[in-house]
C-alpha cells in the first residue's frame, strides 16, 4: 500500500505540487495527522495523477524503515491541545514516551517534510538558459521562470504550438520555435499526433507504451521537414549560452542527441524522459541514451521512475551532467 500525499488548493479540493509516496504502517491515524500537522490529504493508492496524459499512473515509494524513528516529545503529535495565546506549561518528563502510531506517523511526517523541501530540479539553479525539445503547452513555464531561466521551447505540432506560443506569453525570458527535430536536417517524416494533447505524438508507432496508457491513440499524420538542434544553433534561432537540454519526444531522443553534437560540448545538464523497454517501436531506451551520453563524458545524476509497465519495465526521468 502506497499513501498518496499532496497540497490542496485554496479550495481543499484540487491536488496542487508535486506528489509525496511513501509506505506507511496501516494505521488510520497516519493519514489524521498528516491532515492535521501537514494540511496534506492521503489516499491509500497505487498510482499518482499524471497531468501529461491526464490518467493515473503507478509509481514507486520510499519505505520508511529507511527513516529515523526519534520524534521529539515536543511535536505536535504529542503536545496537548491548548487555546490560542496560552503558554505550554507542560512538563517534558511528565509527557508519556510516543506510542509506536505516533512514531510512524512522525517519521512520516519528517519524510514528508524532507522530501518537499529537496528541490528535485535543483540543478536549475546553476543554470542560466534551458532548451526545452517536445515543449507541447510549455506546461514547465513557471518552473522555469521561478530560476530567472532564458528559454528556448522546441515544439513541431502547429496547433499545440500556438497555445504554446499563447502561454508563454507573459515570460519576457521564454520563447517558441516550430521544429520537428532529429539526427537529420531536411527529410520528410510521418509525425503521429495523439489523443491526448498531442503529449505522446511521436515519429514512431506505439509499442508496449499501449500496456501502460491503453486510452492514448493516434488520431491524425502530418508530414514535416526535419531539422536539428545544431542547425538551429548555426542558424542563430537558438543561441548560446545553453546550460541545460531538456527532452521528450516520445523516443525520438538519441535521434536529438545525435542531431546535437556542437549544443551537447557546450551544455552542462541533460534531462530525457525515457523507458528500459520498447515503448515506441525502434524508439530509444535509458540504455541506448546512457550509452550515447556516457561516450561524450557525461554520467547519470539522477534516474526517477514514474510509471511502470505491467509485465516489470520502467519510464524514468534521466538526469545527466557533465563528468571531471
Amino acid at each position: 500500500m502506497v499513501l498518496k500525499l499532496f497540497r490542496l488548493d485554496e479550495r481543499g479540493t484540487n491536488p496542487i505540487g508535486r506528489n509525496c509516496l511513501m509506505q506507511p504502517r496501516k494505521d488510520a491515524s497516519i493519514r489524521g495527522n498528516l491532515v492535521s500537522n501537514l494540511g496534506f490529504r492521503a489516499d491509500a493508492t497505487h498510482t499518482v495523477f499524471d497531468e501529461r496524459v491526464g490518467r493515473p499512473r503507478p509509481v514507486a515509494g520510499l519505505p520508511l524503515e529507511a527513516l529515523p524513528v526519534s520524534p521529539s516529545r515536543s511535536t505536535p503529535l504529542n503536545r496537548a491541545k491548548r487555546r490560542p495565546g496560552q503558554k505550554d506549561n507542560t512538563d517534558p518528563a511528565a509527557m508519556p514516551e510516543p506510542t509506536a502510531p505516533d512514531m510512524t506517523a512522525g517519521r512520516l511526517i519528517r519524510a514528508v517534510q524532507h522530501r518537499l523541501t529537496i528541490d528535485p530540479d535543483r540543478f536549475l539553479k546553476t543554470c542560466s538558459s534551458v532548451v526545452h525539445v517536445g515543449a507541447n503547452t510549455g506546461q514547465e513555464r513557471a518552473l522555469y521562470d521561478r530560476y530567472r531561466l532564458a528559454v528556448t521551447w522546441i515544439e513541431p505540432i502547429p496547433t499545440v504550438y500556438q497555445e504554446l506560443v499563447k502561454n508563454i506569453r507573459s515570460y519576457p525570458r521564454q520563447v517558441a520555435v516550430q521544429a520537428l527535430l532529429t539526427d537529420r536536417p531536411g527529410e520528410t517524416l510521418n509525425l503521429n499526433v495523439a489523443n491526448n494533447a498531442g503529449e505522446s505524438s511521436s515519429i514512431f508507432d506505439f509499442a508496449l507504451h499501449r500496456d501502460i496508457w491503453p486510452e492514448v491513440h493516434y488520431i491524425d499524420c502530418l508530414q514535416m521537414k526535419t531539422e536539428t538542434l545544431d542547425g538551429l544553433l548555426e542558424r542563430g534561432i537558438v543561441r548560446l549560452p545553453i546550460d541545460a537540454v531538456v527532452l521528450d519526444t516520445q523516443g525520438s531522443e538519441l535521434m536529438v542527441l545525435q542531431g546535437s553534437a556542437e549544443v551537447l560540448r557546450q551544455t552542462k545538464y541533460i534531462k530525457v524522459e525515457a523507458a528500459d523497454f520498447e515503448a515506441y517501436k525502434g524508439g530509444a531506451t535509458v540504455e541506448t541514451i546512457e550509452d550515447f551520453l556516457k561516450m561524450r563524458c557525461f554520467r547519470l545524476r539522477k534516474k526517477t521512475r514514474f510509471a511502470e509497465h505491467p509485465m516489470g519495465g520502467k519510464y524514468y526521468d534521466l538526469l545527466f551532467d557533465r563528468g571531471a
